[in-house]
């Protein structure tokens, strides 16, 4: 008699844990659950980064060349045609937009893009901003945009 209430014991607690823990993933309590434990592990959500982007139509005899992206993020713009020439930097401002100004004015046919500037001392990860990257040439970097300089 006794034998047959542990096991019919053991039968109810079996049950009970079985029926607690489905639907959870391996592993997994519970309670870490919306509504769960207030002790659960908390990591902070990773936001997704804007894109960089160049504003176009970009115009032969610009002087500028605008866009936007992360504040804050070192930008360098490049000729990425034939001479790989940096024509410009910035940093995005905190409104996430940017201007940067050129030294010469572009020419009709030119192709512009953006790469990355020097990210010392910044809160960016290169690893967080390469899944945006268009292209990795090897004398200018990571490319997120680049455009063609219509006449």
């Amino acid at each position: 008699m006794r034998r047959d209430f542990t096991f019919l014991l053991m039968m109810i607690v079996g049950i009970l844990l079985i029926s607690c823990c489905s639907g959870s993933k391996t592993g997994e309590s519970p309670l870490a659950t919306p509504g769960g434990s207030p002790l659960e592990n908390q990591s902070p959500v990773s936001t997704p980064l804007p894109a960089i982007v160049l504003n176009e139509p970009v115009r032969a005899g610009d002087t500028q060349v605008s866009g936007s992206g992360p504040p804050s993020l070192p930008i360098r713009l490049y000729d990425v045609g034939l001479t790989g020439d940096e024509l410009g930097s910035e940093v995005i401002g905190k409104n996430g937009t940017f201007k940067v100004k050129l030294a010469s004015p572009l020419r009709a046919g030119q192709r512009v893009g953006l790469a990355l500037g020097d990210m010392t001392g910044t809160d960016f990860s290169y690893d967080a901003l390469k899944e945006q990257a268009t292209i990795n040439l090897p004398v200018i970097g990571l490319l997120f945009a680049d455009v063609e300089v219509q006449p």
